[in-house]
Order: structure tokens, then sequence, then C-alpha cells
């Protein structure tokens, strides 16, 4: 089975195209570099020809998610893989700063656009059966701080 992994040489990438390739699947980490562009277009067309599974990565949690996912049974479905908590932007943002002492104000504008579209409090909230991680946003973050100052 020929596995397309978008994003798949990025630190995220990386992992599921690894582990993914000890299943004995061909796989073919897709981005820019490799002349792949899902933006431009470039080289998508033969990279995902044939290909019975094609996957963006996004976030850190989610390579055992989506390993799972593509291994599986076809859902023939979307399938939403998101965090445990809901909290708006603002709030992730607010952390940051004060984690990391920014002390600049953080204006929230309820009625600024997002990618040419204005959002609500569900616009970017997943479905009833997203699958959540257990990961908090504020421990992620510590952990992203401990390795960096190590």
């Amino acid at each position: 089975m020929k596995i397309v992994v978008i994003g798949g040489t990025g630190l995220i990438g990386s992992k599921l195209v690894n582990r993914l390739n000890m299943s004995g699947h061909t796989i073919l980490a897709a981005a820019p570099g490799l002349g792949i562009n899902t933006l431009t277009g470039e080289g998508l067309y033969d990279a995902v020809k044939e290909a019975a599974a094609i996957q963006p990565v996004a976030a850190d949690e989610v390579v055992q998610e989506l390993t799972d996912i593509i291994m599986g049974k076809p859902l023939n479905a979307i399938t939403e893989i998101a965090g445990p908590v809901l909290m708006p932007m603002s709030e992730f943002i607010r952390y940051y700063m004060n984690t990391t002492e920014d002390w600049r104000q953080l204006v929230e504008d309820e009625h600024a656009f997002y990618f040419g579209t204005e959002l609500n409090e569900q616009s970017l909230v997943p479905g009833e059966k997203a699958r959540l991680g257990r990961i908090k946003y504020e421990d992620w973050f510590t952990r992203q701080i401990i390795n960096e100052t190590y």
C-alpha cells in the first residue's frame, strides 16, 4: 500500500514516516524540498497517484493516532484529532505570553479574519466524534521550555 505523508520531513511528519516505514508499506514523505508542494500543486499529482492513504501532519501527539488510522480499516470519512481542552486561541496566546514574561497587552478582536473568514466560537472546534489527546497545552508548552533550557 502506498501512503503519502504531507509534511513528511518535518518534526512530526518524519516521526510518522519512520513509524509507518516499519509496516512494510511504501511510504512517501511529501514536502516542498522534495519537489512536492501542496500550495502550488508542484509534484502533487504524481505523489498521490495510486496512494491508498494521504495524510497531512500538524501536531505532536497525533502521530500515534495517525498511525492507528492509517494502518486500520478504511473509514471513508474525515477523522478529527484535537487536544483534550476546549479553549479560545486568545487563551493559548495569553498562556504563552505569561509564561515567557511577555508583558505586552493582548488585544482580542472577535471580528478578526482567519484566512479571509470571520470565525465564531465553534469554527475551530472538533466535532463530537473527534479523537481527543491527553496532553494539555500547558503541559506540552512546559516541556518545550524545559527542552530548550537543557
